[in-house]
């Protein structure tokens, strides 16, 4: 199933130097431009931080979307999407099921800023294996990240926060709310994941 990304542990307590200047930016305002982009379905195939369960590859000029969990098609306990894009970094929209508690959780796993020289790119002439081996380069190069999640494994209680100094993130404050709204909201939540379903599905 997934590939937790524990990396983002070992950085809680520092703060290079390069990470000043991150910026979250809102999620509404990447569903909005996922609504205006013109996705079309690549290939599928397996993806860095997925070991057993293919992702569907999805792309558009600008973005690229790897609707995870796709096959084989079945009713898994969890869903998920990876965005990439050169404005937004990588984004990570993943729910999954765990006993009676559905667990939701936002995700920025890289900042546009850090993923620029990779992520600067025609998505429609690139492939899944090099989309996914630039997951992984970035992954390995540990750098910082936030997430927000209605569950912690670690608390049992709803959070959010980064691998660096919120004072460096950009934006931290309102991210956090927005995010806390929406994976603490059953309703608002699947309406996310409604938007992206359809929007890959059209």
């Amino acid at each position: 199933m997934k590939r937790y990304f524990t990396g983002f542990l070992l950085l809680l307590y520092l703060t290079p130097a390069w990470s000043q200047d991150l910026e979250l930016r809102p999620i509404k305002d990447l569903v909005s431009e996922i609504e205006k982009s013109e996705f079309t379905y690549k290939e599928t195939g397996l993806v860095f931080g997925y070991f057993s369960i293919h992702s569907c590859l999805y792309v558009a000029p600008g973005m690229a979307i790897f609707k995870n969990y796709c096959f084989p098609k079945k009713n898994y306990s969890a869903r998920g999407f990876t965005i990439l894009s050169a404005k937004y970094g990588i984004v990570e929209i993943y729910q999954e099921k765990i006993d009676s508690l559905t667990k939701r959780d936002i995700t920025q796993l890289e900042f546009d800023r850090l993923t620029l020289p990779y992520l600067n790119l025609n998505f429609p002439d690139t492939t899944l294996g090099e989309l996914s081996s630039i997951i992984e380069t970035l992954y390995n190069q540990y750098n910082p990240g936030c997430w927000s999640t209605n569950w912690s494994a670690y608390t049992h209680l709803p959070e959010a926060n980064c691998t660096t100094a919120a004072g460096n993130v950009t934006g931290f404050s309102s991210w956090v709310q927005e995010t806390q709204d929406l994976t603490g909201n059953e309703q608002s939540w699947n309406a996310l994941l409604d938007i992206l379903e359809k929007k890959l599905d059209s």
